[in-house]
């Protein structure tokens, strides 16, 4: 087979760099698409797929490209994938999984929490929102501690979990962490939520969303830390809140504040329909403890052009194995 003759579908929100859609055209033939199911025309003689984690790829779609050969993704998740039904057609699916010494290059999701934790606790949005009435005046805006005077407890002690902790231990700040087994590590581990909660002035999360996580911070969680009444910081993902229970916490004060740059369902077209999401957007125009970001944690271009470029190699290799040049 002619490599020159693969042909391709790629979302147009991707927004590949430069760089690698020019490496992408050297060898495969690509058809630009829209992400809408209903705008989408697969073509029957589609053989790489570049798909993004706002379009759920399943068998329905599958089965409509019966030449596919390989899906790529620059996700470290392939939640967006009916992995199983590929494996089933033997079309292999690249994404970032599992890619833990590559990965450990890209910090741009690390940088980000510690740069909303301080944006949260430091009244930062607000105080700027002051100055820009033409204001001037401190004394709405001090926080309660200092960073160094605060223990922040790390939910998913993984490649994210142990950079946010190696900074915030820079800033003198105690570190402990909740993970499903306890890791050779210098920081106090938590067996349980709970006892984590105990201790803790703020809460990160950097876990992967499954079955396990899901709703992990719900009712019983926010039940349990209205003595603490920590912080909440989530640049995982929205999943793991229960939005309901967090909305209800926010508004008792049950918590000091949050800080959100996930929210469940946003890969759904129903995604701003949501009631907890449009309670949460019109409650943080009234708190100034509420940030909520549109998912740009991990967003720097160079970032991106890497991970873009890590899957499309991955895939240029398979294809190469297998003769397809």
């Amino acid at each position: 087979m002619n490599f020159k003759k693969l042909k391709a579908l790629y979302f147009k929100e991707l927004n590949y760099s430069k760089k690698n859609l020019a490496f992408i055209n050297d060898f495969l033939k690509i058809k630009y698409i829209d992400k809408s199911h209903n705008k989408i025309r697969f073509d029957k003689e589609t053989n790489v797929l570049f798909t993004t984690p706002n379009f759920i790829l399943s068998k329905f779609e599958i089965e409509k490209m019966p030449e596919l050969m390989s899906v790529v993704s620059n996700t470290t998740g392939e939640s967006h994938i009916d992995v199983e039904y590929c494996k089933k057609k033997n079309i292999k699916v690249f994404s970032l999984l599992n890619e833990q010494k590559f990965l450990s290059s890209i910090t741009p999701t690390s940088e980000y929490t510690i740069g909303l934790m301080i944006c949260l606790l430091r009244n930062i949005i607000p105080a700027f929102d002051h100055v820009k009435l033409g204001k001037w005046s401190r004394w709405n805006f001090g926080s309660a501690l200092m960073l160094s005077k605060m223990t922040i407890g790390i939910i998913g002690l993984g490649r994210i979990g142990k950079k946010v902790a190696r900074v915030c231990e820079a800033f003198g700040m105690k570190i402990v962490y909740h993970d499903l087994k306890k890791k050779n590590t210098k920081f106090k581990y938590y067996k349980t939520l709970n006892s984590l909660c105990s201790v803790c002035d703020i809460i990160s999360l950097h876990v992967p969303y499954t079955s396990i996580t899901k709703n992990l911070l719900g009712e019983t969680f926010f039940n349990n830390v209205k003595i603490k009444k920590p912080y909440i910081i989530n640049t995982a993902r929205g999943e793991i809140i229960c939005e309901k229970s967090l909305l209800k916490a926010l508004k008792n004060n049950y918590i000091s504040g949050a800080a959100l740059d996930v929210m469940s369902s946003e890969f759904s077209s129903h995604f701003q329909k949501s009631k907890e999401k449009k309670e949460l957007i019109k409650l943080s125009k009234k708190k100034k403890n509420l940030i909520i970001t549109p998912h740009i944690a991990g967003s720097t271009k160079d970032a991106w052009h890497l991970t873009q470029e890590r899957v499309i190699r991955k895939c240029f290799k398979y294809l190469k194995t297998i003769n397809a040049i």
